[in-house]
């Protein structure tokens, strides 16, 4: 008979571990959530306004204007005005030859909206609409110091003035008149009264023209730093806090009167900037996200140099009353800082150890929570604030965060 010795058993003792998942080290992504001082905060909810209810359909761009309380929207083909307290849009341009663009001016006494498309004129006082042709074909303009400044569009470099309003092309000292720009800027994009300054935005940097009293003491001033790497897009400049902001392929900058800086670098899955609009230290930027896809909106705070992508998706941005505006479909949303829900993901996270016994989870949240727990291909969901048993097993787990407000705490604890 063999005899076997018996063997030595060796004991495990499990050992307590505590993970903060708002370490920044272990989000994945966020959707519509800030991450500032450990915390994570919703960036911007769209909420619906009935004062611009029924909107056509197909809307690609909107307009405004702060002059006279009206709604220019536009179509592929046409031009929609709603008036300040009307509750019907009104067409007011149809067959466009080209995407129109808009300056607010004061035109014998009245305020007034003028939009230019091609040759065609329309000139709205807020009481009455006349329309015109002109033999000049403009891009882009603006009213400065009284005047009326704008692109040339088939001569990019060339900037004109009108004698007064746009329809006003009398010649003469004190008239009508152009300027070459220098060439090394690039084409101008987009044009904007600043201060005293009139600023062309253009393809590569910013140019400062003097342009106050009369046309013979206008100047072109040395440009500012040009940018290199790659050009400015047109349809992302806005005024926004006190600054003119805009975005190339690579990130957003600002022009401050004096110097180009950059404010945020596109390493944060944003890439295709398409348009923006702003209010106050607020910039809402048209965009694609890796996760969210094209057409998504990024809330950047200048402020605070933070932002957000936000699963938003309008046709066209525009500053309205108070705050910049969203069209998705026949809707217009009023977009509102610091409000909304978000969403939090991590990156896979182990605890140590070859498995780990997921004992618990607490969340702390100012609104409505859940947190989703994945691993080894089951999920569990655990609503509302506090701490919430789990019980899961799995060398690494994975958490999905819905946060109706600011979310403070997110702690797992485990056995390994």
């Amino acid at each position: 008979m063999k005899i076997r010795l018996r063997k030595s058993t060796t004991y495990y003792r499990p050992s307590a571990k505590n993970v903060d998942l708002l370490d920044e080290g272990c989000c994945l992504r966020t959707v519509n959530l800030i991450r500032d001082d450990g915390h994570y905060f919703p960036a911007v909810s769209a909420v619906a306004q009935q004062t611009f209810a029924g909107c056509p359909e197909g809307v690609e761009g909107a307009y405004y204007s702060e002059g006279n309380g009206a709604l220019f929207v536009i179509t592929a083909t046409e031009v929609y005005r709603l008036d300040s307290g009307a509750s019907e849009y009104v067409k007011i341009a149809d067959s466009l030859s080209e995407k129109p663009f808009f300056v607010d001016m004061y035109i014998n006494g009245f305020s007034a909206t003028t939009m230019f498309s091609g040759n065609s004129r329309v000139v709205f006082t807020g009481m009455a609409q006349d329309t015109a042709t002109d033999d000049h074909l403009f891009s882009t303009g603006v009213v400065h110091c009284g005047r009326f400044f704008a692109v040339d569009k088939s001569d990019g470099f060339k900037l004109w003035w009108a004698a007064s309003h746009p329809l006003d092309w009398e010649e003469g000292i004190y008239g009508c008149g152009y300027v070459w720009l220098p060439a090394e800027g690039g084409k101008i994009l987009r044009l904007f009264s600043y201060d005293d300054r009139l600023v062309a935005v253009r393809e590569r940097g910013i140019t400062v023209v003097r342009a106050y009293g009369e046309p013979q003491n206008y100047k072109v001033d040395a440009t500012a730093n040009y940018l290199t790497a790659d050009g400015i897009i047109g349809d992302t400049c806005a005024l926004c806090g006190g600054q003119i902001v805009f975005c190339t392929d690579s990130g957003i900058y600002d022009f401050d009167g004096s110097d180009i800086e950059r404010l945020r670098r596109f390493d944060c899955g944003i890439s295709a900037p398409l348009c923006a609009a702003a209010c106050g230290e607020r910039y809402f930027l048209m965009c694609t996200e890796e996760h969210l896809g094209e057409g998504c909106v990024y809330c950047f705070d200048l402020s605070s140099g933070l932002g957000a992508a936000c699963d938003i998706k309008p046709s066209a941005l525009f500053s309205g009353p108070d705050g910049v505006y969203a069209v998705i479909g026949t809707a217009i949303k009023k977009l509102l800082p610091g409000e909304g829900e978000g969403e939090w993901y991590s990156a896979e996270v182990r605890f140590g150890g070859s498995r780990a016994l997921l004992k618990s989870i607490e969340a702390e949240c100012d609104g409505e929570v859940s947190v989703t727990v994945s691993a080894l291909g089951v999920s569990r969901t655990f609503s509302g604030s506090g701490v919430h048993r789990v019980g899961m097993s799995g060398s690494s787990f994975s958490f999905c965060v819905q946060a109706g407000g600011t979310l403070r705490t997110l702690t797992a604890r485990a056995e390994v």
